[in-house]
């Protein structure tokens, strides 16, 4: 006769071996690289660059 699935899941727990723990090696010595940005690159980020569209005349054209 099988045992029911609950015996069979305690008898598994009971069996199964620990696994080790995954070590970080990450060095403490190593800097993040911080990404310097100039103030073009940030103004084009936020939008100063982009495209114009003014409505004139019931249509959409391109800013001057």
């Amino acid at each position: 006769m099988n045992p029911t699935m609950k015996n069979q899941l305690i008898k598994w727990k009971q069996h199964q071996e620990p696994t080790p723990k995954k070590q970080n090696h990450r060095q403490e010595s190593q800097e993040r690289h911080i990404e310097q940005l100039s103030d073009w690159e940030w103004k084009e980020m936020m939008g100063q660059f982009g495209q114009r569209l003014n409505r004139r005349n019931g249509a959409l054209r391109r800013g001057r």
